[in-house]
């Protein structure tokens, strides 16, 4: 006998949360072990190409930052969105799929090494002022219609992945600006 669908969403939503609950207390972790003169960066351009390298990243430019908890798990969400749905083009859909089938990761790691895919990269442009820092992270895939994501979907709460951007926007960032194609975001921190 299968469960109502209530309880299923209830199941569902219960391990979205748990999921992502692990991954934020991994980062805010690593954010907090770290103590660094990277605070004094002024400006810089990076590239990366794997979720680690975005990781590794999100915990360095997050410490340049004021509030660096909140702008890591912002930053975080907007550089794995770079990766899996901008370079290596996993839909919305597919990535449900492949959450739902446990191979999310796998699937990472097959697009990584495709011919298609291997030689894309993120680039991130870090840039202080007196009065604002702005991170610029454009991908090389084809862009996504951004709008339908600026907004917290109450139906997304029910899934395990779709809530990256609105998440961004509410924590540590004062306003994200992408580019037409949706490619590229700028993502600016008042100071």
């Amino acid at each position: 006998m299968s469960a109502p669908v209530h309880e299923q969403i209830l199941v569902h939503t219960i391990e979205a949360g748990n999921s992502d609950f692990k991954r934020y207390q991994a980062l805010l972790n690593e954010v907090k072990s770290r103590t660094s003169a990277i605070g004094l960066i002024q400006s810089g351009i990076f590239t990366l190409k794997t979720l680690q390298q975005a990781e590794a990243l999100t915990t360095m430019l997050s410490l340049a930052c004021p509030d660096p908890s909140a702008v890591a798990l912002g930053l975080s969400e907007l550089l794995v969105n770079a990766i899996e749905h901008g370079n290596l083009e996993i839909s919305y859909s597919q990535k449900s799929q492949l959450l739902e089938n446990g191979h999310w990761d796998e699937e990472i790691k097959r697009r990584l090494q495709q011919d298609k895919y291997k030689d894309r990269f993120v680039e991130i442009q870090f840039s202080r002022t007196p009065d604002t820092i702005e991170i610029i992270i454009e991908d090389q895939g084809p862009g996504f219609d951004w709008q339908k994501f600026t907004q917290c979907d109450p139906a997304k709460f029910n899934s395990k992945h779709g809530r990256g951007i609105a998440l961004a926007i509410a924590m540590g960032f004062t306003h994200l600006e992408y580019n037409e194609k949706g490619n590229r975001v700028k993502a600016v921190v008042n100071l």
